[in-house]
């Protein structure tokens, strides 16, 4: 699987250098007036590395709060997740094997099988997806976390993955992204019709194709021994 880094799971980088020169002249500023306005110099170094804490400090969690709230409220919802008792949500409960979702798994029944072709596992992501946000809604906090079981494994919704996706569905006018959240423009069955045998066509393929899990090496065969 390629390497995809997940913003939700990583802060963002720090502009350490930035940071260190201002609250370098900070230090500076404070210990020159500390010195000059008491008249005393033994106390600029106190006021020059409190003046450096500070700014620098403050800098830095300007820069990191608003991915502290993201990440913060991820970790709540993941943790009441998995300590919720076992619930399960039947969907087209009026065919055989529905799909279901089980303690933020989602599991592909028979009611949507999809096409098995060569694009079989993105189709079953989609699907996936698209009941999972029938459920819990199109927004990042609803779905992030929560995990669709596919022909080729389970495959976790992380951030990178449901912008993909998402992006893609808006794209072909099945979705609409605005700054308030993400809003269908189809019936859920219209989207998950389209997902089981419509035509993908290859920038699916190569959109959401890094985010399968990776084919099992096949074992190499023993060879005969001779005579």
């Amino acid at each position: 699987m390629a390497d995809v880094r997940d913003p939700l799971m990583h802060p963002p980088r720090m502009p350490w250098g930035t940071l260190l020169f201002l609250g370098l002249d900070a230090a500076v500023l404070a210990g020159v007036g500390a010195a000059a306005l008491f008249g005393r110099p033994a106390w600029a170094p106190p006021a020059a590395a409190a003046a450096f804490a500070l700014v620098t400090g403050y800098l830095a969690f300007r820069i990191l709060a608003p991915w502290m709230e993201v990440h913060a409220a991820f970790l709540v919802g993941d943790l009441e997740r998995r300590l919720a008792p076992p619930r399960e949500v039947v969907i087209r409960s009026d065919r055989p094997e529905p799909t279901r979702i089980l303690n933020g798994t989602v599991r592909v029944g028979e009611a949507d099988a999809v096409e098995p072709d060569g694009d079989r596992p993105i189709r079953e992501l989609l699907v996936g997806l698209i009941r999972a946000a029938q459920v819990n809604g199109w927004g990042i906090r609803s779905l992030v976390g929560l995990r669709i079981q596919t022909s080729a494994g389970e495959i976790p919704i992380t951030d990178p993955l449901w912008r993909a996706a998402t992006d893609l569905l808006a794209e072909r006018g099945f979705l609409r992204k605005t700054p308030a959240g993400s809003v269908p423009l189809q019936d859920p069955e219209v989207l998950v019709a389209w997902a089981r045998s419509g035509r993908l066509g290859p920038e699916i393929r190569r959109r959401l194709g890094p985010y399968l899990p990776a084919p099992s090496p096949s074992p190499i065969p023993a060879e005969a021994p001779l005579g």
